[in-house]
């Protein structure tokens, strides 16, 4: 059976890291795969032994960020606070509110994510969405167009509104945490000597930048999980990053590159089920 890319990660820390694994910290994206790499280090190495740091990425930037990170839902009843006082007696009520917020905080989540200047984005959008439901035909628009203007025309200035709420009360969206971190680096907090970012595949830019600052101060390295499977069928979108990668590197696949789809042989045993209930009571 061919290894896997945790029994391959195992390895990997112990040769390089094994004298000292208590200095060494291991960067997941999830919590599950930290559980099967402490099964493959013991495997490998079963006697008492130090383990290294073994957090999410999620866990990496909350040790670096002094603000209280908040969830989507409490950063909608923040906006609506801020909705209310800029559209006063026109603001809907919160249910209404919530049918559309949900929309508005993830496109402020992809801004953060991706470092794009909102100022920027919500005028050309602004622009783009008036010539678009002009009407030629009478020059003006209707109520409800009005309306849907009206709307995307504010975006800019609820984005920039909440992030200095939040700030002043000391809160910080998950995004928000992400792009201050990749645009001061300087303030990333580093507890061990040593960082491995594994299992990682499309990395967002503020994602990137965190982790390329590091590995330019010889404090990390970069562990990407690819199958040889994905690589060549160019036709597959689960492999459009690794390829793309590849590309822009050396053009050679990475050390960690493996064939696990097409060596490991699977039995598989479709159940139809009916609803969510009836495959929790097969599971």
């Amino acid at each position: 059976m061919q290894s896997t890319f945790l029994n391959d990660l195992a390895e990997h820390f112990i040769r390089n890291h094994g004298d000292s694994p208590e200095s060494c910290c291991i960067v997941f994206p999830n919590r599950r795969a930290s559980v099967f790499f402490r099964k493959a280090l013991y495997n490998l190495n079963p006697r008492v032994q130090w383990l290294p740091g073994l957090i999410t990425l999620q866990d990496f930037i909350n040790d670096s960020t002094k603000d209280r990170i908040i969830d989507s839902t409490e950063a909608a009843f923040h906006l609506y606070e801020l909705y209310k006082l800029l559209e006063k007696e026109h603001a809907e009520d919160f249910e209404t509110y919530n049918q559309w917020a949900g929309h508005v905080l993830q496109d402020f989540e992809e801004i953060d994510l991706y470092l794009v200047d909102a100022k920027k984005l919500y005028s050309s959008v602004d622009a783009a969405y008036a010539i678009k439901h002009w009407s030629p035909e009478t020059g003006n628009l209707s109520h409800l167009q009005d309306q849907y203007l009206h709307l995307w025309s504010q975006m800019g200035k609820w984005y920039e509104l909440l992030r200095s709420d939040l700030k002043r009360k000391g809160l910080s969206t998950r995004a928000m945490a992400y792009r201050y971190l990749a645009e001061h680096t300087e303030s990333i907090n580093t507890n061990y000597n040593y960082y491995i970012f594994a299992g990682f595949h499309a990395q967002n830019e503020t994602e990137n930048k965190i982790i390329q600052a590091l590995i330019k101060a010889g404090k990390a390295e970069l562990i990407r999980d690819y199958d040889q499977f994905y690589i060549d069928n160019q036709q597959h979108e689960a492999g459009h990053f690794a390829r793309k990668v590849i590309q822009e590197g050396s053009g050679r696949l990475p050390d960690f590159t493996g064939d696990y789809l097409r060596q490991t042989e699977r039995s598989i045993k479709i159940t139809g089920v009916a609803k969510n209930i009836g495959q929790t009571l097969v599971a």
